[in-house]
């Protein structure tokens, strides 16, 4: 059995050493502006997850030859290493990326930095191009 991790007080928090630039949220130190997931939040996450990989799966022989990444955000991830990912997966020659956003319900389409769509519930993502014929509802796929 793991051990307990034990929580922060105010006062304990006010003289950690790692407090500088994070906040106390339910007893734990985390970065200011982030907060941990909740296991709503990581449920989510991976049922959106696999429906993205089912999706893709279906179309699996077109994936491989078109040059298409999904990446599903999760509550966990930090902003700055998502945009790395980004930019690595542009600088391979990736010709389409979507980055899904289950808490908000969007999708993030780039073909290139300059060509970026953001996609609400009610519109339609389309593999255009790079994946002919894809095209499905963005709430589809956060079911």
């Amino acid at each position: 059995m793991p051990p307990t991790e034990r929580l922060l007080t105010a006062e304990e928090f006010f003289h950690h050493p790692l407090s500088a630039g994070c906040e106390l949220v339910a007893g734990k130190i985390v970065p200011k502006g982030r907060r941990p997931a909740t296991d709503l939040e990581r449920d989510q996450h991976e049922r959106v997850t696999l429906k993205v990989e089912q999706l893709l799966d279906s179309v699996a022989a077109i994936r491989e030859r078109s040059g298409i990444a999904a990446i599903v955000v999760s509550p966990d991830d930090d902003p700055e290493e998502l945009q790395e990912k980004v930019l690595r997966h542009l600088a391979a020659g990736t010709r389409m990326i979507w980055v899904v956003y289950p808490k908000t319900r969007t999708v993030t389409a780039y073909r290139s930095l300059k060509d970026v769509k953001v996609l609400r519930a009610d519109e339609t993502l389309s593999g255009e191009d790079v994946l002919p014929g894809f095209k499905r509802k963005v709430s589809e796929i956060l079911e």
